[in-house]
């Protein structure tokens, strides 16, 4: 499982970003860009680094 403290701002990123119709991923990231200023940009990059880090460790079962 996941932290919580990882898992929150990714669940809230995602679900907040990507749970509308779109038509293109680029298209979706490209409004991302424009909406969202650029510190909370800056925190759901940290998140989305430390879930990646899970996920490819947890592929390897290292945790």
């Amino acid at each position: 499982m996941i932290d919580t403290n990882l898992s929150e701002p990714v669940f809230h990123f995602l679900g907040g970003i990507f749970h509308q119709d779109i038509e293109t991923p680029e298209s979706a990231l490209d409004e991302y860009l424009e909406e969202i200023p650029k510190e909370e940009q800056k925190t759901d990059i940290v998140a989305l680094k430390d879930f990646t880090v899970i996920i490819w460790m947890k592929t390897r079962m290292i945790l």
